[in-house]
């Protein structure tokens, strides 16, 4: 895991504009100061856990009754494949397209090792001010980030 340390908590976290399933643009900085952010980052199709890793984040989404927190995806496929893994899935959260992985690179959960430049698995807590409040990255393949410590954060 190269860089993936280059990005702590307690860091703010870097600003980016991705295009969603929808093909409308997203920039972070238009989120916040609403809710807290988990962003997630997404392997690729061929991940074989990429279905669990979106229902438990969809399962996280539906808990979350006072709306305090929102869910952003960041995954380096077309926005035409995340329309079908949306529909597929039922989300209701957007999937974002980091077209040549450039937003994993920048938090630092870019896997030089994959062919595909897939990012890890991973799951930043970004809080109202835009400041990282938990962070979990996932090097193993068939393991899911543990996304348990989230609820922990958004508590405390």
């Amino acid at each position: 895991m190269d860089n993936v340390e280059r990005i702590r908590v307690g860091f703010k976290a870097m600003e980016f504009s991705l295009l969603d399933s929808d093909r409308k643009p997203n920039q972070l900085s238009s989120f916040l100061g609403e809710k807290s952010i988990i962003l997630a980052f997404v392997p690729g199709v061929r991940w074989q856990n990429l279905s669990s890793f979106l229902r438990k984040l969809e399962e996280i989404s539906s808990q979350n009754q006072n709306r305090s927190y929102m869910i952003l995806a960041v995954s380096p496929e077309h926005p035409s494949r995340a329309l079908q893994l949306k529909k597929q899935l039922s989300l209701t959260f957007p999937i974002l397209w980091d077209k040549n992985s450039r937003v994993a690179e920048l938090y630092g959960v870019l896997n030089r090792g994959s062919v595909q430049k897939y990012p890890y698995a991973s799951v930043f807590l970004i809080d109202l001010q835009g400041i990282i409040r938990c962070k979990e990255v996932s090097a193993e393949s068939n393991q899911l980030p543990n996304l348990d410590i989230f609820f922990h954060c958004l508590k405390g």
